[in-house]
Protein backbone atom coordinates (compact mmCIF):
# COMPACT_ATOMS: atom_id res chain seq x y z
CA UNK A 1 0.00 0.00 0.00
CA UNK A 2 1.63 3.53 -0.72
CA UNK A 3 1.24 6.30 1.17
CA UNK A 4 -2.17 7.44 2.16
CA UNK A 5 -2.06 10.85 0.48
CA UNK A 6 0.48 13.12 -1.53
CA UNK A 7 0.30 16.61 -2.91
CA UNK A 8 2.33 17.27 -5.84
CA UNK A 9 4.60 19.99 -6.26
CA UNK A 10 4.50 21.77 -10.15
CA UNK A 11 7.67 21.28 -10.96
CA UNK A 12 6.57 17.33 -10.26
CA UNK A 13 3.22 17.83 -13.03
CA UNK A 14 5.57 19.44 -15.55
CA UNK A 15 8.27 16.55 -15.26
CA UNK A 16 5.32 13.97 -15.66
CA UNK A 17 4.24 15.41 -18.01
CA UNK A 18 6.74 16.15 -19.95
CA UNK A 19 7.42 12.67 -19.86
CA UNK A 20 4.24 10.65 -20.63
CA UNK A 21 3.88 12.86 -23.50
CA UNK A 22 0.69 12.58 -26.26
CA UNK A 23 -1.07 9.95 -24.72
CA UNK A 24 -1.04 11.94 -21.28
CA UNK A 25 -4.61 13.01 -21.66
CA UNK A 26 -7.17 11.05 -20.59
CA UNK A 27 -10.42 10.79 -22.95
CA UNK A 28 -13.75 11.78 -20.85
CA UNK A 29 -15.50 8.09 -21.64
CA UNK A 30 -18.98 9.56 -22.18
CA UNK A 31 -20.77 9.60 -25.56
CA UNK A 32 -23.16 11.80 -23.52
CA UNK A 33 -22.50 15.44 -24.62
CA UNK A 34 -23.35 19.11 -25.52
CA UNK A 35 -21.37 19.45 -29.15
CA UNK A 36 -21.12 16.90 -31.83
CA UNK A 37 -19.74 16.65 -35.59
CA UNK A 38 -21.37 14.97 -37.83
CA UNK A 39 -20.56 13.76 -41.76
CA UNK A 40 -21.67 11.30 -43.67
CA UNK A 41 -19.74 9.44 -46.37
CA UNK A 42 -20.49 8.84 -50.35
CA UNK A 43 -23.29 6.02 -50.74
CA UNK A 44 -25.02 4.81 -53.88
CA UNK A 45 -24.68 7.17 -57.38
CA UNK A 46 -27.91 9.72 -56.34
CA UNK A 47 -29.45 9.26 -59.35
CA UNK A 48 -30.46 5.35 -58.17
CA UNK A 49 -32.33 3.73 -55.64
CA UNK A 50 -34.29 7.16 -54.42
CA UNK A 51 -33.02 9.96 -52.45
CA UNK A 52 -30.73 9.68 -49.57
CA UNK A 53 -32.76 10.23 -46.09
CA UNK A 54 -30.24 11.61 -43.40
CA UNK A 55 -31.85 11.22 -39.98
CA UNK A 56 -30.68 12.90 -36.32
CA UNK A 57 -31.48 10.99 -33.54
CA UNK A 58 -31.11 13.21 -30.24
CA UNK A 59 -31.55 11.14 -26.87
CA UNK A 60 -31.80 12.99 -23.31
CA UNK A 61 -32.81 12.12 -19.98
CA UNK A 62 -33.70 15.69 -19.48
CA UNK A 63 -35.89 18.01 -21.59
CA UNK A 64 -32.95 19.61 -24.05
CA UNK A 65 -32.72 22.19 -26.93
CA UNK A 66 -30.97 21.42 -30.08
CA UNK A 67 -29.37 22.77 -32.99
CA UNK A 68 -28.90 21.04 -36.01
CA UNK A 69 -26.03 23.71 -37.50
CA UNK A 70 -24.18 23.58 -41.31
CA UNK A 71 -21.02 26.03 -39.81
CA UNK A 72 -20.20 26.47 -43.39
CA UNK A 73 -24.03 27.87 -44.58
CA UNK A 74 -24.80 29.55 -41.17
CA UNK A 75 -28.10 27.25 -41.71
CA UNK A 76 -29.85 26.59 -37.67
CA UNK A 77 -32.41 24.28 -37.52
CA UNK A 78 -33.53 24.14 -34.01
CA UNK A 79 -35.61 21.34 -32.21
CA UNK A 80 -36.84 20.19 -28.72
CA UNK A 81 -36.22 16.77 -26.96
CA UNK A 82 -38.45 15.49 -24.45
CA UNK A 83 -37.27 14.17 -20.95
CA UNK A 84 -36.68 11.06 -20.54
CA UNK A 85 -36.79 11.13 -24.57
CA UNK A 86 -35.82 10.72 -28.08
CA UNK A 87 -36.33 13.11 -30.93
CA UNK A 88 -35.94 12.54 -34.86
CA UNK A 89 -34.46 15.02 -37.14
CA UNK A 90 -34.60 14.61 -40.80
CA UNK A 91 -31.65 16.36 -42.32
CA UNK A 92 -33.01 18.77 -44.93
CA UNK A 93 -32.92 17.21 -48.88
CA UNK A 94 -30.66 19.78 -49.59
CA UNK A 95 -27.57 18.56 -47.33
CA UNK A 96 -26.07 15.20 -48.82
CA UNK A 97 -22.70 14.20 -49.03
CA UNK A 98 -19.55 14.36 -50.97
CA UNK A 99 -18.94 12.69 -54.20
CA UNK A 100 -15.69 11.69 -55.32
CA UNK A 101 -12.25 9.94 -54.80
CA UNK A 102 -10.23 12.65 -53.11
CA UNK A 103 -13.00 15.95 -53.01
CA UNK A 104 -13.20 18.58 -49.93
CA UNK A 105 -17.28 19.13 -48.77
CA UNK A 106 -18.65 22.28 -47.28
CA UNK A 107 -21.55 21.10 -45.66
CA UNK A 108 -21.08 18.72 -42.75
CA UNK A 109 -23.16 18.57 -39.75
CA UNK A 110 -22.70 20.69 -36.40
CA UNK A 111 -25.24 19.34 -33.20
CA UNK A 112 -25.17 21.05 -29.96
CA UNK A 113 -27.59 21.19 -27.12
CA UNK A 114 -28.44 22.85 -23.85
CA UNK A 115 -27.84 20.17 -21.54
CA UNK A 116 -25.71 16.40 -22.26
CA UNK A 117 -27.82 14.34 -25.10
CA UNK A 118 -26.86 10.80 -26.77
CA UNK A 119 -27.10 11.06 -30.76
CA UNK A 120 -27.16 8.32 -33.41
CA UNK A 121 -27.00 9.07 -36.68
CA UNK A 122 -28.71 7.09 -39.69
CA UNK A 123 -28.22 7.26 -43.41
CA UNK A 124 -31.37 5.33 -45.43
CA UNK A 125 -31.28 4.52 -48.52
CA UNK A 126 -33.08 1.73 -50.05
CA UNK A 127 -31.18 -1.39 -50.10
CA UNK A 128 -28.09 0.90 -48.69
CA UNK A 129 -28.64 1.95 -45.05
CA UNK A 130 -26.18 2.59 -42.79
CA UNK A 131 -25.79 4.30 -38.79
CA UNK A 132 -23.40 5.23 -36.18
CA UNK A 133 -23.33 6.20 -32.82
CA UNK A 134 -22.02 9.88 -32.71
CA UNK A 135 -19.64 11.15 -30.47
CA UNK A 136 -19.06 14.00 -28.52
CA UNK A 137 -16.39 16.49 -28.89
CA UNK A 138 -14.54 15.57 -25.77
CA UNK A 139 -14.32 12.49 -27.23
CA UNK A 140 -12.70 13.24 -30.36
CA UNK A 141 -9.22 13.55 -31.01
CA UNK A 142 -5.93 14.04 -33.39
CA UNK A 143 -4.48 10.85 -33.77
CA UNK A 144 -6.13 8.02 -35.53
CA UNK A 145 -6.15 4.68 -37.62
CA UNK A 146 -8.51 4.34 -40.04
CA UNK A 147 -10.89 0.70 -40.68
CA UNK A 148 -12.52 0.76 -43.94
CA UNK A 149 -13.63 -2.57 -45.76
CA UNK A 150 -12.84 -3.38 -49.15
CA UNK A 151 -15.74 -4.73 -51.77
CA UNK A 152 -14.47 -8.46 -52.26
CA UNK A 153 -15.48 -7.69 -55.88
CA UNK A 154 -13.32 -4.36 -56.35
CA UNK A 155 -16.16 -2.69 -57.81
CA UNK A 156 -16.47 0.23 -55.29
CA UNK A 157 -14.16 1.97 -53.20
CA UNK A 158 -13.02 1.84 -49.40
CA UNK A 159 -13.35 5.43 -48.18
CA UNK A 160 -12.79 7.82 -44.87
CA UNK A 161 -14.41 10.67 -44.18
CA UNK A 162 -12.10 13.50 -41.90
CA UNK A 163 -14.09 16.37 -40.21
CA UNK A 164 -12.59 19.54 -38.96
CA UNK A 165 -14.03 20.96 -35.20
CA UNK A 166 -12.02 24.23 -35.98
CA UNK A 167 -10.71 26.71 -38.53
CA UNK A 168 -7.51 26.30 -40.00
CA UNK A 169 -7.34 22.84 -39.38
CA UNK A 170 -3.88 21.24 -41.10
CA UNK A 171 -4.57 17.38 -41.29
CA UNK A 172 -1.96 15.06 -42.02
CA UNK A 173 -3.19 11.91 -44.11
CA UNK A 174 -1.00 8.44 -44.64
CA UNK A 175 -2.95 5.94 -46.97
CA UNK A 176 -2.21 2.63 -46.47
CA UNK A 177 -2.77 1.17 -50.01
CA UNK A 178 -2.36 3.75 -53.11
CA UNK A 179 -5.65 5.65 -53.51
CA UNK A 180 -8.51 6.06 -56.24
CA UNK A 181 -7.12 9.88 -56.72
CA UNK A 182 -3.55 8.15 -57.10
CA UNK A 183 -1.60 8.85 -54.07
CA UNK A 184 0.99 6.61 -52.91
CA UNK A 185 0.92 4.30 -50.04
CA UNK A 186 3.06 5.42 -47.13
CA UNK A 187 3.58 8.96 -48.51
CA UNK A 188 1.85 11.55 -46.01
CA UNK A 189 0.16 14.16 -47.55
CA UNK A 190 -1.56 17.31 -45.67
CA UNK A 191 -5.03 19.11 -46.10
CA UNK A 192 -6.80 22.05 -44.48
CA UNK A 193 -9.86 22.58 -43.37
CA UNK A 194 -12.29 24.93 -41.44
CA UNK A 195 -14.94 24.36 -38.95
CA UNK A 196 -17.51 21.49 -40.67
CA UNK A 197 -15.66 21.14 -43.51
CA UNK A 198 -15.10 17.54 -44.55
CA UNK A 199 -12.56 15.51 -46.89
CA UNK A 200 -13.00 12.48 -48.28
CA UNK A 201 -10.65 10.14 -49.47
CA UNK A 202 -11.38 6.78 -51.28
CA UNK A 203 -9.06 3.88 -52.73
CA UNK A 204 -10.58 0.34 -54.59
CA UNK A 205 -8.51 -1.58 -51.89
CA UNK A 206 -8.70 -1.42 -47.92
CA UNK A 207 -7.74 1.80 -46.83
CA UNK A 208 -7.78 -0.21 -43.32
CA UNK A 209 -4.81 1.24 -41.33
CA UNK A 210 -4.05 4.46 -42.92
CA UNK A 211 -2.96 7.33 -40.20
CA UNK A 212 -4.78 10.47 -39.68
CA UNK A 213 -3.32 12.92 -37.53
CA UNK A 214 -4.61 16.58 -36.56
CA UNK A 215 -1.39 18.52 -36.58
CA UNK A 216 -3.07 21.33 -33.74
CA UNK A 217 -3.85 19.37 -30.53
CA UNK A 218 -5.87 22.29 -29.84
CA UNK A 219 -8.60 21.22 -32.92
CA UNK A 220 -9.56 17.45 -32.86
CA UNK A 221 -11.01 16.08 -35.38
CA UNK A 222 -13.95 14.17 -36.30
CA UNK A 223 -12.55 10.64 -38.25
CA UNK A 224 -15.56 8.32 -40.42
CA UNK A 225 -14.56 4.77 -42.40
CA UNK A 226 -16.36 2.34 -44.30
CA UNK A 227 -17.37 1.68 -47.79
CA UNK A 228 -18.98 3.39 -50.35
CA UNK A 229 -20.58 0.42 -51.41
CA UNK A 230 -18.80 -2.68 -50.13
CA UNK A 231 -19.36 -6.78 -50.36
CA UNK A 232 -18.45 -7.82 -47.33
CA UNK A 233 -17.33 -11.58 -47.91
CA UNK A 234 -20.27 -12.47 -50.10
CA UNK A 235 -20.25 -11.34 -54.17
CA UNK A 236 -24.01 -11.26 -54.50
CA UNK A 237 -25.13 -7.44 -53.21
CA UNK A 238 -23.66 -4.25 -51.51
CA UNK A 239 -24.55 -2.20 -49.10
CA UNK A 240 -23.17 1.08 -47.70
CA UNK A 241 -20.73 0.37 -44.51
CA UNK A 242 -20.15 3.73 -42.69
CA UNK A 243 -19.11 4.09 -38.95
CA UNK A 244 -17.48 6.88 -36.48
CA UNK A 245 -14.10 5.84 -35.33
CA UNK A 246 -12.31 6.29 -32.10
CA UNK A 247 -9.36 7.96 -32.05
CA UNK A 248 -6.24 6.04 -30.79
CA UNK A 249 -6.50 7.23 -27.45
CA UNK A 250 -9.79 5.90 -26.98
CA UNK A 251 -8.76 2.47 -28.20
CA UNK A 252 -8.68 -0.56 -25.60
CA UNK A 253 -7.57 -3.96 -24.24
CA UNK A 254 -10.39 -5.63 -23.69
CA UNK A 255 -13.60 -6.02 -25.70
CA UNK A 256 -16.94 -8.14 -24.92
CA UNK A 257 -18.85 -9.04 -28.42
CA UNK A 258 -21.72 -10.66 -29.69
CA UNK A 259 -22.64 -11.56 -32.94
CA UNK A 260 -26.16 -10.15 -34.89
CA UNK A 261 -28.78 -12.97 -34.30
CA UNK A 262 -29.40 -15.83 -36.77
CA UNK A 263 -26.56 -15.72 -38.94
CA UNK A 264 -24.21 -18.09 -38.46
CA UNK A 265 -21.92 -15.57 -37.11
CA UNK A 266 -19.71 -11.95 -38.31
CA UNK A 267 -16.68 -10.77 -39.19
CA UNK A 268 -14.73 -9.01 -36.59
CA UNK A 269 -11.36 -6.64 -38.01
CA UNK A 270 -9.13 -6.56 -35.34
CA UNK A 271 -6.07 -3.84 -35.80
CA UNK A 272 -3.20 -3.36 -33.61
CA UNK A 273 -1.65 0.01 -32.50
CA UNK A 274 1.79 -1.00 -31.57
CA UNK A 275 3.97 -3.28 -32.86
CA UNK A 276 4.14 -6.97 -31.15
CA UNK A 277 0.26 -6.92 -30.36
CA UNK A 278 -0.93 -10.01 -29.29
CA UNK A 279 -4.34 -11.13 -29.36
CA UNK A 280 -6.73 -13.98 -28.10
CA UNK A 281 -10.25 -14.64 -27.51
CA UNK A 282 -12.40 -17.01 -25.34
CA UNK A 283 -13.07 -18.78 -29.04
CA UNK A 284 -9.72 -20.04 -28.75
CA UNK A 285 -8.41 -17.31 -31.28
CA UNK A 286 -5.01 -16.12 -31.05
CA UNK A 287 -3.18 -13.38 -33.37
CA UNK A 288 0.18 -11.85 -33.73
CA UNK A 289 0.12 -7.63 -35.33
CA UNK A 290 2.02 -5.29 -35.54
CA UNK A 291 1.24 -1.67 -35.72
CA UNK A 292 -1.62 -1.11 -38.35
CA UNK A 293 -1.74 -4.49 -39.24
CA UNK A 294 -5.33 -6.47 -39.07
CA UNK A 295 -7.17 -9.42 -39.16
CA UNK A 296 -10.56 -10.60 -39.98
CA UNK A 297 -11.28 -13.70 -38.32
CA UNK A 298 -15.19 -15.15 -38.23
CA UNK A 299 -16.64 -14.98 -34.78
CA UNK A 300 -20.00 -17.21 -34.36
CA UNK A 301 -20.21 -17.15 -30.88
CA UNK A 302 -20.36 -14.34 -28.24
CA UNK A 303 -17.06 -13.62 -26.46
CA UNK A 304 -14.19 -11.55 -24.71
CA UNK A 305 -11.20 -10.27 -26.82
CA UNK A 306 -8.41 -9.47 -24.91
CA UNK A 307 -4.42 -8.19 -26.05
CA UNK A 308 -1.60 -6.83 -24.27
CA UNK A 309 -1.65 -3.23 -26.51
CA UNK A 310 -4.20 -1.40 -27.72
CA UNK A 311 -6.44 -2.83 -30.33
CA UNK A 312 -9.40 -1.43 -32.35
CA UNK A 313 -12.28 -4.00 -33.21
CA UNK A 314 -15.13 -3.44 -36.00
CA UNK A 315 -17.80 -5.63 -36.06
CA UNK A 316 -19.54 -6.57 -39.89
CA UNK A 317 -22.53 -8.35 -40.41
CA UNK A 318 -21.67 -9.75 -43.78
CA UNK A 319 -23.47 -9.70 -47.32
CA UNK A 320 -26.82 -11.28 -46.95
CA UNK A 321 -25.84 -14.23 -49.15
CA UNK A 322 -23.36 -15.72 -46.21
CA UNK A 323 -25.94 -15.22 -43.58
CA UNK A 324 -27.16 -18.60 -43.61
CA UNK A 325 -30.44 -17.78 -45.09
CA UNK A 326 -31.29 -14.14 -42.30
CA UNK A 327 -31.86 -11.52 -44.01
CA UNK A 328 -29.61 -8.52 -43.67
CA UNK A 329 -26.77 -7.22 -45.65
CA UNK A 330 -23.02 -5.66 -44.71
CA UNK A 331 -23.30 -3.27 -42.21
CA UNK A 332 -20.56 -2.35 -39.70
CA UNK A 333 -19.62 -1.21 -35.86
CA UNK A 334 -16.87 0.05 -34.06
CA UNK A 335 -17.62 -2.07 -30.67
CA UNK A 336 -15.97 0.47 -27.38
CA UNK A 337 -13.56 -1.23 -25.25
CA UNK A 338 -15.51 -3.02 -22.94
CA UNK A 339 -14.99 -0.56 -19.94
CA UNK A 340 -17.03 1.92 -22.03
CA UNK A 341 -20.53 0.77 -20.47
CA UNK A 342 -23.48 2.09 -18.87
CA UNK A 343 -26.79 2.04 -17.06
CA UNK A 344 -29.18 3.51 -18.73
CA UNK A 345 -30.13 4.24 -22.79
CA UNK A 346 -32.65 5.60 -24.91
CA UNK A 347 -32.28 4.90 -28.50
CA UNK A 348 -34.70 4.83 -31.71
CA UNK A 349 -34.69 2.06 -34.03
CA UNK A 350 -35.84 3.52 -37.56
CA UNK A 351 -37.36 0.71 -40.64
CA UNK A 352 -36.96 3.50 -43.43
CA UNK A 353 -39.23 6.41 -44.61
CA UNK A 354 -42.77 6.94 -44.49
CA UNK A 355 -43.21 3.23 -43.05
CA UNK A 356 -41.92 1.49 -45.89
CA UNK A 357 -40.89 -2.05 -45.49
CA UNK A 358 -39.42 -3.79 -48.32
CA UNK A 359 -35.81 -2.88 -49.20
CA UNK A 360 -35.57 -1.30 -45.60
CA UNK A 361 -34.82 -2.22 -42.44
CA UNK A 362 -37.86 -3.84 -40.65
CA UNK A 363 -36.56 -6.64 -38.44
CA UNK A 364 -34.72 -5.01 -35.51
CA UNK A 365 -32.90 -6.25 -32.57
CA UNK A 366 -30.89 -5.22 -29.51
CA UNK A 367 -27.75 -7.38 -28.48
CA UNK A 368 -26.73 -6.15 -24.41
CA UNK A 369 -23.42 -7.62 -22.92
CA UNK A 370 -23.15 -7.02 -19.48
CA UNK A 371 -20.88 -8.79 -16.13
CA UNK A 372 -22.51 -10.09 -12.74
CA UNK A 373 -21.60 -12.30 -10.46
CA UNK A 374 -24.64 -14.66 -9.99
CA UNK A 375 -26.87 -14.58 -13.22
CA UNK A 376 -27.80 -11.56 -15.13
CA UNK A 377 -29.54 -8.38 -12.99
CA UNK A 378 -32.78 -7.25 -13.44
CA UNK A 379 -32.72 -5.53 -16.58
CA UNK A 380 -35.59 -3.18 -17.90
CA UNK A 381 -36.52 -2.58 -21.85
CA UNK A 382 -39.52 -0.08 -21.62
CA UNK A 383 -40.09 -0.77 -17.82
CA UNK A 384 -39.92 -4.62 -18.42
CA UNK A 385 -37.26 -7.03 -17.05
CA UNK A 386 -35.29 -9.21 -19.41
CA UNK A 387 -33.27 -10.19 -17.72
CA UNK A 388 -34.07 -13.71 -17.43
CA UNK A 389 -33.77 -14.12 -21.11
CA UNK A 390 -29.95 -13.31 -21.01
CA UNK A 391 -27.68 -16.52 -20.96
CA UNK A 392 -24.16 -16.80 -20.13
CA UNK A 393 -21.35 -16.47 -22.28
CA UNK A 394 -19.16 -18.93 -23.42
CA UNK A 395 -15.78 -19.67 -21.90
CA UNK A 396 -16.13 -16.37 -19.88
CA UNK A 397 -17.34 -16.70 -16.23
CA UNK A 398 -19.36 -13.97 -15.04
CA UNK A 399 -20.21 -12.37 -18.11
CA UNK A 400 -23.95 -12.86 -19.91
CA UNK A 401 -25.58 -11.43 -23.25
CA UNK A 402 -29.08 -11.28 -24.53
CA UNK A 403 -30.48 -10.71 -28.31
CA UNK A 404 -33.69 -9.46 -28.37
CA UNK A 405 -36.11 -8.73 -30.78
CA UNK A 406 -37.03 -5.61 -30.55
CA UNK A 407 -39.67 -3.22 -32.52
CA UNK A 408 -39.49 0.32 -34.65
CA UNK A 409 -39.39 2.86 -32.59
CA UNK A 410 -38.19 4.73 -29.63
CA UNK A 411 -37.27 2.69 -26.40
CA UNK A 412 -34.92 2.83 -22.82
CA UNK A 413 -32.61 0.07 -21.66
CA UNK A 414 -31.69 0.58 -17.92
CA UNK A 415 -29.96 -1.88 -15.89
CA UNK A 416 -28.79 -2.00 -11.94
CA UNK A 417 -25.46 -3.20 -13.58
CA UNK A 418 -23.05 -1.53 -16.27
CA UNK A 419 -23.90 -3.04 -19.92
CA UNK A 420 -22.85 -1.96 -23.74
CA UNK A 421 -25.84 -2.20 -25.77
CA UNK A 422 -26.02 -2.57 -30.27
CA UNK A 423 -28.70 -1.86 -32.47
CA UNK A 424 -29.24 -3.38 -35.51
CA UNK A 425 -31.82 -3.60 -38.19
CA UNK A 426 -32.06 -5.73 -41.14
CA UNK A 427 -34.39 -6.16 -44.60
CA UNK A 428 -33.68 -8.23 -47.56
CA UNK A 429 -30.13 -6.91 -48.96
CA UNK A 430 -29.90 -3.93 -46.51
CA UNK A 431 -28.77 -3.21 -42.70
CA UNK A 432 -27.82 -0.79 -40.28
CA UNK A 433 -26.17 -1.11 -36.94
CA UNK A 434 -25.04 1.25 -34.06
CA UNK A 435 -24.21 1.35 -30.31
CA UNK A 436 -26.10 2.91 -28.23
CA UNK A 437 -23.94 4.87 -25.78
CA UNK A 438 -21.64 4.91 -22.77
CA UNK A 439 -23.18 7.85 -20.65
CA UNK A 440 -20.70 5.58 -17.67
CA UNK A 441 -23.47 6.65 -14.78
CA UNK A 442 -21.02 3.69 -12.85
CA UNK A 443 -21.07 4.93 -8.72
CA UNK A 444 -20.37 2.90 -6.01
CA UNK A 445 -24.15 0.76 -5.74
CA UNK A 446 -23.88 0.32 -9.28
CA UNK A 447 -20.50 -2.21 -9.38
CA UNK A 448 -20.34 -5.78 -8.09
CA UNK A 449 -16.90 -5.47 -6.32
CA UNK A 450 -15.18 -9.25 -6.26
CA UNK A 451 -12.83 -8.14 -2.90
CA UNK A 452 -12.76 -5.01 -0.93
CA UNK A 453 -11.42 -1.91 -3.04
CA UNK A 454 -8.13 -0.27 -1.70
CA UNK A 455 -8.60 3.10 -0.14
CA UNK A 456 -6.52 6.05 -0.82
CA UNK A 457 -7.52 9.41 -0.36
CA UNK A 458 -5.98 12.12 -3.37
CA UNK A 459 -5.34 15.61 -3.87
CA UNK A 460 -5.10 17.61 -7.32
CA UNK A 461 -4.37 21.22 -8.11
CA UNK A 462 -7.09 23.78 -9.47
CA UNK A 463 -6.67 24.07 -12.96
CA UNK A 464 -3.53 22.20 -13.77
CA UNK A 465 -2.77 18.61 -14.27
CA UNK A 466 -2.48 16.04 -11.56
CA UNK A 467 -0.88 12.35 -11.51
CA UNK A 468 -3.13 9.84 -11.05
CA UNK A 469 -1.53 7.13 -8.26
CA UNK A 470 -2.95 4.33 -8.48
CA UNK A 471 -2.33 1.91 -4.67
CA UNK A 472 -1.18 -0.90 -6.91
CA UNK A 473 1.78 -0.43 -9.26
CA UNK A 474 0.65 -0.40 -13.32
CA UNK A 475 -2.82 -0.59 -12.49
CA UNK A 476 -5.18 0.47 -15.65
CA UNK A 477 -8.89 1.20 -15.86
CA UNK A 478 -11.68 3.66 -15.66
CA UNK A 479 -11.69 6.35 -12.96
CA UNK A 480 -15.25 8.07 -12.55
CA UNK A 481 -15.23 11.15 -9.93
CA UNK A 482 -18.28 11.48 -8.28
CA UNK A 483 -20.11 14.23 -6.38
CA UNK A 484 -21.70 13.99 -2.97
CA UNK A 485 -25.20 13.77 -4.28
CA UNK A 486 -24.20 10.61 -6.34
CA UNK A 487 -23.77 12.45 -9.72
CA UNK A 488 -21.02 11.57 -11.89
CA UNK A 489 -19.02 15.07 -13.03
CA UNK A 490 -16.08 13.73 -14.93
CA UNK A 491 -14.65 10.19 -16.27
CA UNK A 492 -11.87 8.94 -17.71
CA UNK A 493 -10.78 5.27 -19.43
CA UNK A 494 -7.79 3.52 -19.75
CA UNK A 495 -6.49 5.51 -16.71
CA UNK A 496 -2.81 3.89 -15.58
CA UNK A 497 -1.08 4.54 -12.67
CA UNK A 498 1.02 7.72 -12.92
CA UNK A 499 -0.64 9.02 -15.74
CA UNK A 500 -1.44 13.10 -15.79
CA UNK A 501 -4.90 13.48 -15.94
CA UNK A 502 -6.06 17.26 -17.22
CA UNK A 503 -9.47 18.36 -15.50
CA UNK A 504 -11.51 21.08 -15.13
CA UNK A 505 -12.57 20.81 -11.91
CA UNK A 506 -13.27 23.44 -9.10
CA UNK A 507 -11.85 23.53 -5.73
CA UNK A 508 -13.62 21.11 -3.35
CA UNK A 509 -14.21 17.40 -2.12
CA UNK A 510 -15.02 14.75 -4.39
CA UNK A 511 -15.64 10.92 -4.33
CA UNK A 512 -13.57 8.91 -6.85
CA UNK A 513 -13.84 5.30 -7.72
CA UNK A 514 -11.20 3.48 -9.86
CA UNK A 515 -12.85 0.39 -11.77
CA UNK A 516 -10.69 -2.53 -13.06
CA UNK A 517 -11.68 -3.57 -17.02
CA UNK A 518 -14.02 -6.06 -15.73
CA UNK A 519 -16.18 -3.45 -13.64
CA UNK A 520 -14.99 -3.69 -9.98
CA UNK A 521 -13.81 -1.28 -7.56
CA UNK A 522 -10.37 -1.61 -6.88
CA UNK A 523 -9.67 1.67 -5.36
CA UNK A 524 -11.57 4.56 -3.81
CA UNK A 525 -11.49 7.33 -1.91
CA UNK A 526 -12.16 10.95 -1.26
CA UNK A 527 -10.16 13.82 -4.27
CA UNK A 528 -9.26 17.33 -2.69
CA UNK A 529 -9.48 19.91 -5.74
CA UNK A 530 -6.68 22.27 -3.62
CA UNK A 531 -7.31 25.87 -4.66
Amino acid sequence: MRSFSRILSGCCLLAAFCLFGARAHAQSATSAGTVFWLGYMENLDLGGNGPPYLYVVVNAQQSAQVMLEVPATGDVFPYSVPAGGSTVIYVPSNFSYPIGAEVYYDDGLRITSDVPVTVHAIHHRLYFSEATLVLPYPELGTDYRVVAEKDVNDASPSEFLVQATADGTEVQITPSVPTSSFRPAGVPFTVMLDAGNTFQLQSFDDLTGSVVTGLDAAKPIAVFGGSKMGRVTCTAATDHLWTQLMPTTSWGTHFAVVPYKDRGGDIFKVIALNDGTTVSATTGLTLSLNAGEYATPLISDPALISSNAPIAVVQFNQSQDCNGGAPGDGCMAFIPPSDHRSLSSRFWSLTGPGGATTGWTPLHTLNVVLQAKAGAPAVLLDGVDIGPQFQPMPAAAGWFFVRKDIVEGPHVLESASPYQAQVSAFGDYNGLTFYTGYQEELVSTAITTPEQPDVLDLLAPVGAPWVFQAAQPFAQGTLTIVEATGRVVRQWSNVRDGQVVRHDLGPGAFIYLFHDRQGGVRQRGRLVVMP
